[in-house]
């Protein structure tokens, strides 16, 4: 976008914060129904993995391309400097920087709330899920130590851990990622063991 290029997003996570993203055209996700009408007429379709391609997309469209599929995706080290090269190297863009555009919204509040600590205990792999009994101690040590530890998991993921909750923790779900947004940035730390959400708390200006 800074480089003049027209670019448009297409994703359910992003179009919920579409507001924290001044300046940028994002909508919601597509059904496969309506792509062909919706896309054909883009000039490059960009995806991050071969799993977002629809299913008949190279049928209709000449400029299908798939970043993991190239060696500069693929390195060992961290996303943000993954991203940065391929925008060097692969689209020959230049004055780079490392922001992401997100902007905090005027009425989300960003001062934390006592000594709030947020939780998130779940994670996309089970590989890379702490246990839920040292994320139940470790919330004891934070109450003990004077913080006010809450839980937060997916909607989907609620009833599997409403047992906190009789441990004497806050629960939290939130169907909206705006509204987890906007919860995240009253914290003073967040804990968790998987990225998403961790970035996403780091981005409200919550240590994680």
């Amino acid at each position: 976008v800074r480089h003049g290029i027209d670019v448009t997003v297409f994703s359910r996570h992003l179009h919920a914060m579409r507001k924290w993203f001044p300046g940028f055209r994002i909508e919601p996700e597509l059904h496969a129904a309506q792509a062909r009408n919706r896309l054909e007429h883009f000039d490059v379709m960009l995806h991050a993995y071969e799993s977002d391609v629809l299913d008949d997309a190279r049928d209709w469209h000449p400029r299908v391309w798939v970043m993991d599929r190239w060696a500069t995706y693929r390195q060992v080290k961290p996303m943000v400097d993954i991203q940065l090269d391929l925008c060097r190297h692969c689209f020959g863009l230049d004055g780079l920087t490392r922001d992401n555009g997100l902007v905090v919204p005027v009425d989300v509040g960003v001062t934390a709330v006592g000594n709030r600590v947020i939780i998130h205990p779940t994670a996309s792999d089970i590989q890379k899920q702490w246990l839920p009994g040292r994320f139940l101690k470790l919330a004891r040590r934070l109450r003990a130590r004077g913080y006010d530890p809450s839980f937060v998991v997916a909607p989907r993921e609620h009833a599997q851990w409403e047992w906190v909750e009789a441990q004497g923790f806050r629960l939290v779900s939130h169907e909206s990622l705006d509204d987890l947004a906007r919860w995240l940035a009253t914290a003073r730390i967040f804990v968790g063991n998987d990225s998403g959400l961790a970035h996403l708390a780091s981005n409200v200006g919550v240590p994680a």
